[in-house]
């Protein structure tokens, strides 16, 4: 029997308390998330992830072959909850893709990509905790940027890449 997930959006996050800040600080695991894919659809699709957790960041690019832009996105996410090894940590999915938030979290109804967004959530199954927060895209969001940089080197240049950076406990 699968358990009962509990999605948060960007909104329940503002409402933090000091010690709940601290808690992000030393033990969560932050995903920056982009999808790209141009020409839109039928085109060449990268997923691009930063993850974030205390003094260790993983910079991640992957060519995903043909499709559309929602597709790259919802893959992103998945590609970065795939590199999660700790799913005992609070994991915080920072993306630009409303579409991506709202179809895994259950807000819209699912019709188009319903078997990968049912596969992200029995991803989700397996973890803890995970929330979901909206940045506006193409912001001062560095860490969005970024992935939102991996994501075109996946596409334009399509092959993989990935950088680690900081020690890994």
């Amino acid at each position: 029997m699968m358990k009962k997930k509990h999605y948060t959006h960007s909104s329940d996050l503002l409402k933090v308390s000091e010690k709940e800040k601290q808690k992000e600080t030393n033990e969560t695991i932050r995903l920056y998330t982009d999808g790209s894919c141009y020409p839109n659809p039928n085109g060449p699709m990268g997923a691009g992830v930063v993850l974030v957790c205390k003094h260790y960041k993983l910079q991640i690019s992957k060519y995903l072959g043909i499709g559309t832009n929602n597709i790259a996105e919802l893959q992103a996410i998945l590609v970065g909850l795939r590199r999660v090894r700790q799913r005992n940590r609070r994991v915080i999915v920072v993306t630009d893709s409303k579409y991506s938030i709202n179809c895994i979290t259950g807000k819209w109804n699912v019709n188009k990509n319903a078997a990968l967004i049912n596969y992200i959530r029995q991803t989700i199954s397996r973890f803890n905790e995970v929330n979901f927060k909206w940045v506006k895209g193409h912001q001062n969001n560095r860490l969005n940027q970024e992935a939102d940089q991996l994501a075109h080197r996946a596409r334009t240049e399509r092959k993989d890449y990935e950088k680690k950076f900081g020690y890994d406990k």
